[in-house]
C-alpha cells in the first residue's frame, strides 16, 4: 500500500528497494506485477473530508465505518451482477492519503474460471451513486441495496464536510433521494410465484425469484431454518408466501420477507392425459360430461 510521508509526498511500497522489472524471463517477476501489466485493474477512489473544526481531518472510527460501508455496497453490487451472488473479487488498498482521507481500491480476481465481473461491478457501483444523486436508480437495485448506499452517505449527517466517490461530490440530494425512494414502498401480506435462483448465504439469507415476466427479479429474504427447503427448490417453480414490499403502480414486489415456500412439481412430475385415462370412467351417473361440470361449478 502507498502512503504519504510527513512532507505530503507519496512513499512507494518499494521504497529503499529496487522495483522488480519484468523481462522475458517471466519467473523472475512478481505475480502481482505481472497481473497489473497483463490486465488493467479496475479502481475506485473515495474521499471523505472532515469538518472545518477538525481542519478537514477525519476521525479514525468515522473512516473505519466509511470503509466498511464501501465494502458492503460493493458486495451488494456483486450480488446484482453475478449469477451465484458473488463476483469472485477482493478489494485491496492501492493508495492511501491522509488529511482529508482518500483511499483508492483496486478490484482483484480471486478465481481464474468464469467471467470477469470486476469492471461491471465497478461501473454499476459508480452508476448507482450517480443515479441516486440524479434520481434515476437502476431497477435491479433493491431496498436493502439502497439502505447500504444510504449508510455510505451518512458521514455527511455527522459533520463530514465532503464525500467524493470516483471524482464526484455527493450532494444533499443523494440522501434526500434515497429517503424518498425508501418511503415509497408499502407492505402487503400475500404470495408470488416464479423460478427460484441465485441463492446467497454470504452474511445473509436471500434468493432471487423470477416471475413469468422478462427482466423482473424479486429479492426474497428467508430465515436460516428454511435453508434446506430453499436448497431443494433451486431452479424449481415455487410460490412464496409472506410480506411483499411494493412500489406504487408496480404489479410485482421488489422484496419478500418469506414465511412459507411451496415447491411445485416439475412438468415431468405432472400427470398426463394418459394417466387420467387410466383412472377409468368417472361416477357421474346418467349426467353427461357437460351437465356434470356445470353441476360442480361454483358459479
Amino acid at each position: 500500500m502507498d502512503a504519504e510521508n510527513s512532507n505530503g509526498r507519496e512513499v512507494s511500497g518499494f521504497a529503499g528497494k529496487a522495483k522488480p522489472q519484468c523481462t522475458d524471463r517471466i519467473h523472475f517477476c512478481r505475480r502481482d506485477v505481472l497481473e497489473s501489466a497483463a490486465v488493467s485493474t479496475p479502481k475506485l477512489t473515495f474521499t471523505i473530508e472532515g469538518s472545518d473544526d477538525d481542519k478537514g481531518r477525519v476521525a479514525i472510527d468515522d473512516f473505519a465505518r466509511f470503509c466498511e460501508n464501501i465494502a458492503r455496497c460493493l458486495r451488494r453490487i456483486e450480488g446484482i451482477v453475478s449469477d451465484d451472488g458473488t463476483g469472485g473479487i477482493r478489494y485491496r488498498v492501492a493508495n492511501l492519503k491522509c488529511g482529508s482521507a482518500t483511499v483508492t481500491l483496486e478490484a482483484v480476481r480471486t478465481r481464474t474460471r468464469g467471467p470477469d465481473k470486476r469492471r461491471e461491478v465497478v461501473r454499476l457501483f459508480r452508476d448507482t451513486c450517480t443515479g441516486i444523486q440524479d434520481g434515476n436508480i437502476d431497477p435491479r437495485v433493491t431496498m436493502d441495496d439502497l439502505q447500504a448506499f444510504r449508510e455510505l452517505g451518512e458521514p455527511l449527517q455527522r459533520g463530514a464536510k465532503t464525500i467524493r466517490i470516483a471524482g464526484r461530490v455527493l450532494r444533499p440530494s443523494y440522501m434526500t433521494n434515497i429517503d424518498n425512494f425508501l418511503t415509497q414502498y408499502f407492505p402487503s401480506e400475500g404470495f408470488v410465484s416464479g423460478i427460484l435462483e441465485k441463492l446467497n448465504v454470504h452474511n445473509k439469507f436471500e434468493f432471487a425469484l423470477y416471475p413469468p415476466v422478462s427482466g423482473r427479479q424479486i429479492t426474497c429474504v428467508f430465515h436460516r431454518d428454511q435453508l434446506d427447503v430453499v436448497r431443494s427448490a433451486i431452479k424449481r417453480q415455487v410460490t412464496v408466501h409472506g410480506t411483499l414490499f411494493f412500489q406504487p403502480d408496480n404489479p410485482f414486489p421488489d422484496k419478500v420477507q418469506v414465511k412459507e415456500i411451496q415447491i411445485h412439481p416439475s412438468n415431468d412430475e405432472l400427470p398426463t392425459l394418459h394417466d387420467v385415462q387410466k383412472l377409468g370412467k368417472w361416477g357421474i351417473g346418467e349426467q353427461s360430461a357437460v351437465e356434470f361440470v356445470r353441476a360442480i361449478r361454483s358459479e
